[in-house]
């Protein structure tokens, strides 16, 4: 056998050796070698195609992730003011901060779209101690102006207030609080004075009146004379609007909303839009600190941590039936998204959060399947969903 002289790399048919390397060591040296940049590029190329193949893929599956953390931060939401109301005893819950009505997004099927029926933003609220003036004796008399008739055809019983000793609660009483009589019977929302437009009703002298109004199709007659007579001294309490958290609020995941179009209070019948829907409750006060836009919503909690009063537009409204909210996408409301068949309500990834009236229970339950036998879209399949919702409450579902 030929003897290799390694010092002086004298190789086989491998090639020459390194001096001082063993054939092994020369052959695996020679073997390690870098990439070239075009290897790497068609590398990096591949997985940019893979990637963007999947992300349509993954897509559906991260929306839905986004509905249900969204649904658990407002079921969270609701649970914390009902936690607070039973440990302090006062009426506490959670105020629904609606988009700008002036703000814009490009959607699908529009490219000046408002937003201003959906909401992002939830505060904890809690509404004031009644104010019943300054002494335990204060009084007020009442007189009644001529009915008007509102935008959608109720009549309107509109009154004048003389307070005994004047009206001079500085930056307590709003325009919006309500006003009752006797401490009983119907409520009439304040409407005025409010010359500086701050929200606030101005301070007034005895002979001056607090403005008024009322729904009389909400209470039947109003049963006071007719101005410029004036009603016997009666006792008075105001009850405040709620006042929102100065905290930071509890924001949904981006991309997801409360779409308040399809809420509402109680299922409204198949054929109409009725109070069953935040869009229709009335009345509609003017714009008061409670929202300088008259575009929020307020669900109230008592000291047993059920629900009792909604304030829709900073008008109340008692709870006697369930509540709904849809939690959808924002590109999806109908403002937005016009094409009705691809709104929140015709989408199964969406969830409902109902509340129930009598225990407070709140509940999460999907968006029913569009039924192909009911033709028109609109409030027949929205009841039908409601009616799924209701039926997964009914069951305990969470």
């Amino acid at each position: 056998m030929q003897k290799q002289d390694y010092k002086f790399g004298v190789g086989n048919q491998y090639g020459p050796f390194r001096a001082g390397a063993t054939p092994r060591q020369s052959r695996g040296l020679r073997a390690n070698r870098a990439f070239t940049f075009a290897e790497l590029l068609i590398v990096v190329v591949i997985i940019a195609v893979v990637t963007i193949a999947t992300i349509p893929l993954l897509k559906p599956a991260m929306d839905s992730r986004r509905i249900r953390e969204a649904a658990r931060i407002v079921s969270s939401q609701f649970a914390a003011a009902q936690g607070e109301a039973v440990a302090t005893g006062h009426t506490v819950g959670v105020w629904l901060e609606k988009l700008h009505l002036g703000g814009t997004v490009v959607g699908p099927t529009s490219t000046t779209a408002t937003e201003g029926n959906s909401c992002m933003d939830l505060y904890l609220c809690e509404s004031p101690q009644p104010y019943s003036g300054d002494s335990t004796n204060a009084t007020c008399q009442v007189s009644l102006l001529p009915e008007t008739s509102d935008a959608q055809g109720n009549i309107v019983a509109p009154i004048n207030i003389y307070f005994a000793s004047g009206f001079t609660p500085a930056g307590l009483v709003e325009v919006g609080d309500q006003i009752i009589f006797n401490y009983r019977g119907a409520s009439y929302t304040i409407t005025g004075p409010d010359t500086d437009g701050d929200g606030f009703v101005d301070a007034v002298n005895s002979t001056t009146p607090v403005t008024a109004q009322t729904i009389l199709q909400d209470h039947g007659t109003s049963g006071w004379p007719q101005s410029p007579a004036q009603s016997a001294p009666v006792s008075y309490q105001i009850l405040r609007l709620p006042v929102k958290s100065v905290n930071t609020p509890v924001q949904l995941p981006n991309g997801s909303v409360i779409d308040l179009s399809f809420g509402g209070l109680g299922n409204p019948s198949s054929s109409s839009n009725d109070a069953g829907w935040f869009g229709t409750l009335i009345p509609s006060p003017p714009a008061s600190t409670f929202s300088q836009d008259t575009h929020s919503l307020a669900v109230l909690f008592d000291s047993t941590g059920r629900p009792t009063t909604l304030y829709v537009n900073g008008a109340p409204h008692d709870i006697t039936a369930p509540l709904y909210f849809m939690i959808g996408k924002r590109e999806q409301v109908p403002t937005v998204e016009l094409d009705t068949s691809k709104q929140n309500w015709a989408d199964q990834d969406n969830l409902w959060i109902s509340i129930n009236p009598q225990t407070g229970l709140v509940s999460t339950a999907e968006v029913a399947a569009p039924d192909a036998s009911i033709v028109t879209v609109g409030p027949p399949q929205i009841v039908k969903s409601r009616a799924f919702a209701t039926a997964a409450q009914a069951m305990g579902g969470k």
